[in-house]
């Protein structure tokens, strides 16, 4: 009778646990997509400073998809040329203008390996977290992936194993795959 009771009490924990491990991912989904907000909306307050009040000047129209496109080239032409300050802001542009565009995802992911390529790892695990609070972003197992290698580079190796884990287990069909397995046996 005693095993039977420690027995449901042990299933209820685990119930528990699994309960409690949920609302952890919700409320990181939230806290990434607060941050999100919270980028865009300084990003927005940036360009109203630089273009004044619309009552003392002309603001400058939002691009068309085409603009976004070129700007979004011509940030990623920055960032392979290694002009990381240079494309950060004008990523960053990008999703100030157009933050529900097609762009912007890949924007924010481009932002974090630009931070990346920087050596500012903590601000680059920030900003690839952003880009999993976009639905259906085509960037969503690049940024995973790169989380756990912002751990590694900040020699947090629990948190990398955890996120190599979580990469695996969520993209079992990412191109990725075979250098989190090796990643992953090398922190063991």
């Amino acid at each position: 009778m005693a095993m039977r009771g420690i027995a449901e009490l042990k299933a209820e924990l685990d119930s528990l646990r699994a309960g409690q491990e949920e609302l952890r991912k919700y409320q990181r989904s939230i806290d990434n997509k607060v941050a999100l907000l919270e980028d865009q909306m300084a990003r927005l307050e940036e360009r109203m400073k630089r273009f004044g009040s619309p009552a003392t000047k002309e603001v400058a129209p939002h691009p068309g998809e085409y603009e976004t496109e070129s700007a979004y080239k011509a940030a990623l032409q920055d960032y392979r040329d290694r002009k990381y300050e240079q494309a950060i802001g004008e990523f960053s542009e990008i999703l100030a203008v157009a933050p529900e565009s097609e762009w912007a995802d890949n924007a924010q992911y481009w932002i974090g390996e630009c931070y990346y390529g920087l050596g500012n790892y903590e601000q680059a695990l920030k900003e690839f977290e952003k880009v999993l609070s976009y639905p259906e972003s085509e960037k969503d197992d690049d940024a995973s992936f790169k989380i756990a290698l912002c751990y590694i580079k900040l020699g947090d190796d629990g948190r990398a194993r955890e996120a190599l884990r979580k990469f695996l287990v969520d993209y079992p069909e990412s191109e990725y795959v075979p250098r989190a397995l090796k990643l992953l046996e090398e922190l063991r």
